[in-house]
């Protein structure tokens, strides 16, 4: 394993805030909004929870895409890193349909209110 994979435990937890949400023609749902911080990587579980903060479902991250402007052309990293910055980017999730989500939710890596 080289050094970059490795996890960090002073690693700052997972907060990704969702500010859009886009309906697939085949099922499933597109996030767009803001990795805060915390990483993320394709086939992670993660936890969504609504804008009043309370755990809703569990769901499991299948692409990861930067779109223009934010980098042109597009980018679909299977690795996201937030880094002290934000990073504005949209994931796709498939077994959960974009009524199931509200704009102003978010994404975390636990259950409990991050």
């Amino acid at each position: 394993m080289w050094p970059w994979q490795a996890k960090r435990t002073n690693q700052a937890a997972l907060r990704f805030y969702i500010e859009d949400t886009f309906a697939l023609k085949a099922g499933g749902t597109v996030l767009a909004g803001r990795l805060e911080s915390g990483h993320i990587q394709v086939g992670d579980t993660v936890f969504y929870h609504n804008p009043q903060g309370a755990f809703v479902f569990s769901c499991v991250i299948k692409a990861i895409e930067i779109p223009p402007p934010f980098h042109t052309p597009a980018q679909h990293p299977k690795f996201l890193r937030a880094d002290n910055k934000l990073v504005y980017c949209a994931l796709m999730i498939l077994e959960h349909q974009k009524l199931e989500f509200e704009i102003g939710g978010w994404l975390s890596e636990k259950k409990e209110p991050v």
